[in-house]
């Protein structure tokens, strides 16, 4: 303007004052186990923002939803970082926290394993002494769940034949399942035993009991002698003999039977009726 004179107007200039985005992580703190995905995720949604994940590993993914992380181990874990773009904005960097666990190592089951009925079984897992929680298994169903490494059966029955397995849980983190452990549960004993008797006074007494395969035999007599073998003959005592029977899986019973002894009879006197004179 110069003179009274006016210039003409310049080109128009158009200021667009743009918001700075806000990166939101949903998840900012995540914890897994190893071989488990990490899925980051953000609800920041803008259909012109353009989206930066960083992390560990080379990680680097755009787009609203980043790529999932498959199979994670611990290089995986650590800080990942989140940007948005608007143009000529960027968001104050947002992040996220990934903890990687390690899971227990395949538990092993030590024990016995062949019980009899009715003894108490402990089945332990030896290379994991302490964790928060052991899940058992029999048969492919859980039997019971344990806060430590000792599983304790107090009467075990035949249901409890087949394959044992346990999982073991610590912390967030499940190990793999153990490799199966067979255990046998033999059936009580049901032995009896007899004798030839009633005898008489220093006569022998024909000792038999039930015929259990591969068992081993011994008698305890009135007298508390001891008798190897299913099948003896030995002094007669009046009383009770006892047979204790241990099969070859070492299940163990007892039973008696009563021999009955009499006495001899005793001569005390003798008479005739013969005359005193003959021919």
């Amino acid at each position: 303007q110069g003179d009274n004179c006016n210039s003409n107007p310049s080109n128009t200039l158009e200021v667009e004052i743009l918001a700075i985005p806000i990166a939101v992580i949903d998840n900012p703190f995540i914890t897994i186990c190893e071989g488990e995905d990490i899925a980051l995720t953000s609800s920041s949604f803008n259909q012109n923002y353009e989206y930066e994940w960083q992390g560990p590993d080379n990680y680097f993914s755009s787009g609203l939803i980043p790529t999932v992380i498959t199979n994670a181990g611990q290089n995986n874990a650590g800080n990942y970082t989140f940007v948005i773009k608007d143009r000529a904005c960027t968001s104050d960097t947002a992040s996220a926290q990934v903890i990687v666990f390690e899971p227990p190592i395949q538990p092993i089951i030590n024990g016995e394993s062949i019980f009899c009925e009715g003894q108490s079984a402990v089945l332990t897992v030896s290379n994991i002494p302490s964790a928060t929680r052991y899940h058992w298994y029999n048969n492919g169903q859980l039997f019971s769940s344990v806060s430590n490494n000792n599983l304790l059966i107090p009467s075990i029955e035949n249901d409890k034949n087949g394959n044992w397995t346990v999982v073991v849980e610590d912390g967030i983190c499940f190990s793999d399942t153990s490799d199966v452990f067979e255990i046998f549960v033999e059936s009580s004993l049901n032995i009896g035993a007899s004798n030839n008797g009633p005898l008489c006074e220093g006569d022998t007494v024909r000792l038999t009991s039930s015929f259990i395969p591969n068992a081993s035999y011994q008698w305890q007599d009135p007298q508390g002698l001891f008798y190897d073998d299913r099948e003896i003959e030995v002094p007669a005592f009046e009383g009770l003999y006892t047979v204790t029977v241990t099969t070859q899986s070492n299940c163990i019973a007892s039973t008696s039977t009563f021999v009955e002894v009499g006495q001899k009879p005793t001569v005390t006197a003798l008479s005739n009726t013969s005359i005193s004179c003959t021919d």
